[in-house]
């Protein structure tokens, strides 16, 4: 949503004590259309401030063969990733670390389920939801 005024404070529309709302002399709102996927970041900086539920991000990642690990370094509130569409574990709370063993080199798929709580929906505050930062995979490689 764009907001674009002219003169904000026009004329007052409402006093209680010290206080006055005003509405300005002229006032433009463009909305633009709700974005169908989400991007990596919290989901009230995306416009759903006050969701409560859940998402699946998916991915594409490259691995080497070697024995590797899973990151998620940033994310609210509860995971569950599958990988290459087996389950491979849940979090509930950091750190989100999931062992992959050797996956195997090439191209493999990643899908990371995120759930938030109910406190976007009952309170009045944006609380930080969904994968805040992408996925990471970190390899050992053989000595």
């Amino acid at each position: 949503m764009e907001l674009e005024t002219v003169n904000e404070f026009y004329r007052p529309v409402f006093q209680f004590y010290n206080m006055k709302i005003f509405e300005p002399e002229r006032c433009l709102i463009r909305l633009k259309k709700r974005s169908e996927t989400l991007d990596v970041g919290s989901w009230a900086d995306q416009g759903a401030p006050f969701y409560s539920g859940g998402a699946v991000y998916y991915f594409q990642m490259k691995t080497e063969g070697f024995e590797s690990v899973l990151v998620l370094p940033d994310a609210a509130h509860v995971c569950e990733v599958e990988w290459d569409g087996k389950l491979i574990g849940r979090a509930v709370w950091p750190p989100f670390r999931f062992p992959l063993g050797r996956p195997g080199k090439g191209w493999h798929k990643l899908a990371v389920h995120v759930w938030n709580t109910l406190a976007n929906q009952l309170e009045e505050y944006r609380a930080p939801s969904g994968l805040i930062r992408g996925a990471e995979i970190v390899s050992v490689p053989p000595e």
